[in-house]
């Protein structure tokens, strides 16, 4: 067999993705908020964990904030705080009704505002699906789309939330246990972390491919469930592939964002002041405000830009592989390609 018979998987993938999301903008607007869903994927949200002393730090803190709520409420508690907040209602109705009205909204907008980033992921990958198909795609299809698909997708993206927020938790809670056992305590933790990593890839690898089932193949979830454990054990390892390439991909376009803030930013912190300061005052204010535009503008376009086509790769990936179509990973095809070296080279084997 020579070394060009092996199906190629991630060129093609990225390249169709790539087209797809620069011919579309319309799928810019379900990219930009469904960033808040998943921006730079599992792996950032372990890196944040990983690097630095925030890595202690979001342990931490978590554990921290919790004992010192705790504490908080337990004072205000002895001290008559319920007493004394429905004192206040019974004193002050209208600053009271004032109060409730405004957590009210805010409860509303945030209900609101779960529901936009769900709902434009569910429609990103439907138009996306479309679109890969060559068929037609709209805001107001996408949109119809997720109102029939909205709940499921709230399931999982909840399910992996508190997952992600429980296992933090009991990482806190070891972290508090062993901090004075030593360095057994800390290759101890740092095991933990280890299968706290693991354990986060996987979940979000089956319930990502479970998403893609339950909106593209119409299964129910515990049927999807099922479904996208069977093809994660397919596929482990190009899944894993594909998370690193997603993964690079946020970095650069990090970097990138990063950039652009920097240079924008020196415009009215560094290039006014000391290159036009002449200017008029209203012409620095105008080229001050322009510039934060053009900064919030850059970064939100970036972002945007980048889920979309980070979908657009994965839904693209999963289509292949729930095709039906037996794919290698890329690992798995450059070891074949080096063992069949010597026969493409000689003539033999």
């Amino acid at each position: 067999m020579s070394m060009q018979t092996t199906s190629y998987l991630y060129r093609p993938i990225v390249k169709r993705s790539w087209q797809i999301a620069k011919a579309n903008p319309s799928l810019w607007l379900f990219g930009l908020f469904a960033i808040f869903v998943s921006s730079g994927g599992e792996l950032e949200i372990l890196l944040r964990a990983l690097y630095n002393q925030q890595s202690s730090g979001i342990i931490e803190a978590f554990v921290t904030s919790f004992s010192q709520g705790w504490a908080e409420g337990s004072q205000m508690a002895n001290a008559g705080f319920w007493l004394n907040s429905w004192s206040f209602l019974l004193n002050n109705f209208g600053s009271a009704i004032s109060v409730v009205a405004f957590l009210v909204a805010v409860l509303l907008v945030s209900i609101f505002f779960v529901w936009l980033t769900i709902s434009s992921q569910i429609a990103l990958i439907k138009n996306i699906s479309l679109i890969n198909k060559n068929k037609k795609s709209s805001l107001k299809e996408g949109f119809e789309f997720s109102m029939d698909n909205f709940w499921p997708v709230f399931v999982i993206v909840v399910v992996l939330r508190l997952v992600i927020i429980t296992l933090l938790a009991f990482l806190g809670w070891e972290l508090w246990l062993l901090a004075s056992a030593g360095l057994w305590g800390k290759a101890l933790y740092a095991l933990s972390f280890l299968l706290f990593v693991g354990g986060v890839l996987l979940l979000s690898f089956l319930l990502k491919y479970q998403i893609f089932y339950v909106l593209l193949k119409k299964q129910k979830l515990a049927v999807a469930f099922k479904s996208g454990w069977q093809l994660f054990l397919k596929n482990w390892l190009i899944s894993l592939e594909m998370a690193l390439l997603m993964f690079i991909a946020y970095l650069a376009a990090t970097i990138l964002s990063t950039l652009a803030m920097t240079i924008l930013t020196a415009v009215p912190v560094v290039v006014i002041p000391y290159y036009f300061d002449s200017l008029p005052f209203i012409l620095k204010v105008t080229v001050s405000f322009l510039a934060f535009v053009a900064m919030i503008a850059t970064v939100l376009f970036i972002s945007a830009y980048l889920a979309t086509w980070q979908w657009t790769a994965w839904t693209l990936l999963f289509e292949k592989l729930a095709g039906g179509g037996e794919e290698q990973s890329k690992l798995v095809r450059l070891k074949e390609n080096l063992g069949q070296l010597p026969q493409t080279l000689f003539g033999k084997s």
